[in-house]
């Protein structure tokens, strides 16, 4: 009911009417503004996230350098095994058999722990040696009943025949039976006189080898790294999916972006996309590990990232239908939640590069440090506080000057250098090996900003190889050249001989009465006499000259540079032969005992290379044989047995 005196309704429809008709100029403008607010929001939200992802990719990309570097050491190790081992069987099967082997098999097994199964078969492809595992507790060495080679190993020789190659080949995984563990099986054909290879050795290593690798690398709840072969089949993944490690080696089931990626660049790269094995998204990174045929991916969850496009969307849609400074503000307020995620992210790749034990430094374009982590303290002696704000220089050896300076131009370049090994100065003064990596920092436009380096110390590494080197090169007991060196420096002089037309000489030394010496105060003490000679063999020498032992009671001198004129050559042939022989009698203690020794040489004179050194090695043994018998001749019947005993056997 209307009350009376009221204003009529069409009063107040036309009132309402009134102020949408004000705002109605206005509207558009508004409307402008919130679509504009929307737009600008959304343009530096998606370019925070294209920076965000590039952030996040570098952190794979740290994660899998790293893990590559530790994953071709532990590969490089196992390699150099098995060079050494088919040098020692090239050296030792064709003089002494398989049996003499045992030892220096068995050596070179324990210098690489966690190895399996190190095996080595002849030229006519039959196992003949093998080392049932590295240690620990106990590596057992065996001389195998000739048994031809089968699976994996028969494969890859036939490879090796077939197209001539010596390289390193890799198969697997695999499974020697049910209840053996997945290991991958890596060999090498042993070189022979042709194309065709003289044997094969191989070695078993474990997967789970690489347990204590992934293990120190910090992956997150949800972070997954994997190895996997050049036909993607899966050797290693940390962590195993729920069906467990058995389900899962072997398989070679991935995402078709990875398979988009590798046929794009088979080196490295990096994509998004969920793993086959759990469904999870991941934005991951892939390397082939350096010089192997296996590929290491490493992979973060997206969701570990920032990720606030959904929620920007929702806020943006209210803060559009406010107020232009509340949507500034909220802007600004998830602009900050952004950064502190971010910030969380930065803090873990920190927190990695913290704990890495490899250098990881990083410098301006002009080469002044920005980051010193850790490793880079412990691997170099000085602080980060000594080092952030100055140059790298002070690490640079002066004769590493110009090589340093040729790395640096082609960074600047924007090419990468990968494992790059040279030497660097600790802060005492002394020279680290290190293998280096070094990556151009550039800006979107491709612009070098500055530089990224990570080095490892790799000094124990070489000291190794140089220790396998030995066991390849040199006698165990004396530390002499071994006959493979000898055969080598016999070489080297006659080309010596025949380009300065000099004379150079063979001598070969049996010891007299060496197995008397064995069997009457021991092998302990026959040990003690061969070292002690082999020091006076290097005392009676020049510098140039060359001392080896052949093995037993036999040592051989090789002598270059002994002029032109045959006459004077003998000459000194005959001198060094008496200062041996009188160094050699000296009186020596061993086992409590005075023992003096004696022994039979024969020369043998060379000019040029018109014989092969097996020749001259043959002839100076018959010319020691013919000395050892004229003595016998010169000694009177009645003193026969003395003569024998005292020139023969020596004195005790």
């Amino acid at each position: 009911m209307q009350m009376p005196g009221a204003s009529p309704p069409p009063a107040h429809g036309a009132a309402r009417r009134g102020r949408r008709a004000d705002w109605a100029p206005h509207a558009p403008l508004l409307l402008a503004v919130a679509l504009l607010l929307v737009l600008l929001a959304s343009v530096s939200i998606w370019q925070e996230r294209v920076r965000q992802r590039e952030r996040a990719v570098a952190s794979t990309q740290n994660l899998a350098r790293l893990l590559e570097a530790q994953v071709a050491d532990v590969l490089t190790k196992t390699d150099v095994l098995l060079q050494a081992a088919a040098l020692q069987w090239r050296e030792l099967a064709p003089y002494e058999g398989p049996a003499a082997m045992t030892g220096a098999l068995h050596s070179l097994a324990a210098a690489v722990p966690g190895l399996q199964n190190l095996r080595v078969a002849d030229a006519a492809g039959n196992w003949r040696l093998r080392v049932s595992s590295s240690g620990p507790p106990v590596a057992v060495t065996e001389v195998l009943t000739p048994t031809p080679l089968d699976g994996s190993d028969a494969e890859a020789l036939a490879r090796a025949r077939a197209d001539g190659s010596g390289g390193l080949q890799v198969s697997g995984p695999l499974r020697r039976g049910a209840d053996q563990p997945w290991v991958l099986v890596l060999g090498r054909p042993i070189p022979g006189t042709g194309r065709q290879p003289a044997g094969w050795v191989s070695v078993d290593l474990p997967v789970t080898r690489f347990d204590a690798l992934f293990s120190a690398i910090d992956l997150g709840e949800q972070g997954a790294a994997t190895i996997r072969t050049e036909r993607l089949a899966l050797v290693y993944r940390r962590p195993w999916p729920r069906e467990g490690m058995g389900a899962a080696v072997g398989t070679s089931g991935v995402s078709q972006e990875l398979r988009e990626a590798l046929a794009a660049n088979p080196q490295a790269g990096e994509y998004e996309a969920p793993t086959a094995l759990d469904g999870r998204a991941r934005i991951n990174t892939y390397r082939q590990v350096q010089g192997f045929p296996l590929l290491l991916l490493v992979g973060l969850p997206e969701d570990e990232f920032p990720n606030g496009w959904n929620t920007v969307d929702a806020a943006i849609i209210t803060l559009a239908g406010a107020t232009l400074v509340l949507a500034m503000m909220a802007t600004s307020a998830l602009v900050r939640v952004q950064r502190r995620a971010l910030d969380d992210v930065q803090r873990q790749l920190a927190a990695i590069v913290a704990s890495s034990q490899d250098a990881i430094v990083s410098e301006t374009h002009e080469g002044v440090v920005t980051s010193w982590n850790r490793g880079a303290e412990q691997m170099f002696g000085y602080t980060a506080a000594e080092m952030i704000g100055h140059s790298l220089l002070r690490l640079v050896p002066p004769d590493r000057r110009e090589e340093t300076a040729e790395l640096l131009t082609r960074v600047a370049r924007g090419e990468p250098v990968a494992h790059f090994e040279t030497e660097r100065l600790h802060r005492d003064g002394h020279r680290i090996s290190i293998s280096m990596s070094i990556s151009p920092v550039v800006d979107q436009q491709g612009r070098v900003l500055g530089r990224a380096r990570i080095a490892r110390d790799i000094t124990a590494q070489k000291a190794l190889a140089e220790e396998v080197r030995q066991l390849a090169f040199l006698d165990p007991l004396t530390r002499l050249p071994n006959r493979r060196l000898l055969m080598d420096r016999l070489l080297h002089a006659q080309q010596t001989s025949r380009r300065l037309g000099t004379h150079g000489a063979v001598l070969f030394l049996d010891l007299d009465g060496f197995k008397q010496l064995n069997d009457r105060l021991g092998h302990e003490a026959g040990d003690q006499w061969l070292v002690l000679v082999a020091q006076r063999l290097r005392e009676a020498v020049r510098e140039t000259d060359t001392v080896a032992r052949l093995g037993g009671d036999e040592f051989v001198v090789v002598c270059e540079n002994l002029g032109a004129d045959a006459t004077q050559a003998n000459g000194h042939v005959a001198l060094l032969s008496d200062k041996i022989g009188t160094l050699l009698a000296q009186p020596a203690v061993l086992a409590g005992q005075v023992w003096q020794g004696r022994c039979s040489i024969g020369p043998r004179l060379f000019l040029g290379t018109d014989e092969p050194p097996e020749r001259l090695l043959a002839d100076a043994d018959q010319a020691m044989y013919r000395q050892k018998q004229q003595r016998r001749a010169a000694a009177a019947p009645q003193q026969l047995a003395m003569a024998e005993d005292d020139s023969e056997y020596g004195d005790l």
